[in-house]
């Protein structure tokens, strides 16, 4: 998925039921359209400098916003096989700042820059070189190649026999020639109107949440615990005091990690079960976490994210505390996780829900 923010990259295999399964978990990074935006801001500061871009944009936001809005559509035109100059419009109280600032006109100044041949204002007309305006597109374009490249070395998806582009940016000519020239030996299939193909999908997936069914875990989910103190491996500002002896709290309790498969629907059971920490205690709360390091030991670690809770009730206190046991399970199902707390005791369940963030 190629939205204009970011570069999303997921990899699946079509079953014989038309359903989905994912087989490597959905990766990419902040490399999409708006990196193309990010380069022709940096091409504008390097024509009028930083602090007269910066007073533009605090006193004339409106301007500076259609500013942007020109380029986005400017940009879709561009194309790898055309070497037409490209023209934008320019506000004119971009140029008026500068004039005031500088005491000069623009036009002049942007003959002495290193863009002099390549690019020339007439009234608010900034004409720019295919060459220069072709040239936003290189760092985008090439983090995108480099990591597609790098999947492809995975052996899960060596038999890889199609790249699907969805999204405003898969529309781009620049970014469908470099995937069609990096990737000949793949079919390369851009839909119509791919900018709205994610919402269609959006649509689809939520009246047939069973199309995907099998998923691979981008994050670590688990819950927050308390285990016997060690005092060789655990901090000792977690350390409390407990009707069962010394405990170190704080612990993330994995359940499923980073890069598991899960079948859509099916429990993830963690062996091993859940007490009160205290005697006197009448209901329990298990935190959920998720955490984007594989196996992070305390839920404070850096990268933890408490999703919710699930609280149970303790009804019967007149056993043993070592009778008041519950077993945790995730079950992953669309876009959310139903969790559940089962007494073993006497199959009482509790259930919630939280966000599934992949």
């Amino acid at each position: 998925m190629l939205p204009r923010g970011t570069i999303d990259i997921t990899i699946h295999e079509l079953m014989p039921g038309g359903q989905l399964k994912e087989l490597y978990k959905a990766t990419g990074g902040a490399w999409g359209g708006t990196e193309v935006d990010e380069a022709y801001k940096q091409f504008i500061i390097s024509l009028i400098g930083n602090p007269i871009f910066q007073r533009f944009c605090k006193e004339h936001k409106d301007d500076h916003i259609h500013m942007f809005r020109d380029f986005e559509i400017k940009k879709r035109s561009v194309n790898p096989e055309n070497d037409s100059d490209v023209i934008i419009r320019l506000p004119f109280s971009l140029k008026e700042t500068y004039q005031k600032i500088c005491d000069q006109d623009l036009c002049n100044s942007i003959k002495q820059t290193r863009y002099a041949k390549e690019v020339s204002l007439v009234g608010d007309k900034l004409r720019i070189h295919a060459s220069v305006i072709k040239g936003f597109f290189a760092k985008s374009i090439e983090n995108t190649i480099s990591h597609v490249k790098d999947l492809m070395k995975n052996d899960l998806v060596q038999t890889i026999s199609g790249i699907l582009m969805v999204g405003g940016y898969s529309e781009s000519k620049m970014l469908q020639n470099a995937i069609k020239d990096n990737f000949p030996n793949v079919k390369v299939i851009v839909p119509y109107e791919a900018s709205l193909v994610v919402l269609k999908g959006a649509v689809i997936f939520g009246h047939t949440p069973t199309a995907i069914a099998q998923r691979v875990c981008r994050y670590t989910y688990g819950f927050n615990t308390s285990v016997p103190f060690d005092p060789r491996i655990h901090d000792r500002n977690k350390l409390i005091y407990t009707d069962d002896g010394l405990k170190c709290t704080d612990i993330f309790q994995k359940h499923v990690e980073i890069g598991q498969a899960i079948i859509q629907g099916q429990p993830q059971i963690l062996g091993g079960s859940y007490w009160p920490t205290f005697n006197y205690q009448t209901d329990i709360s298990f935190e959920i976490y998720c955490s984007d390091k594989k196996s992070p030991m305390y839920i404070t670690d850096e990268g933890c994210i408490k999703l919710g809770q699930i609280t149970v009730l303790v009804l019967d206190m007149s056993v043993p505390i070592y009778q008041r046991e519950f077993v945790l399970s995730m079950s992953f199902s669309g876009t959310e996780i139903e969790v559940s707390a089962k007494e073993k005791r006497t199959g009482r369940c509790t259930k919630t829900t939280v966000n599934f963030l992949g």
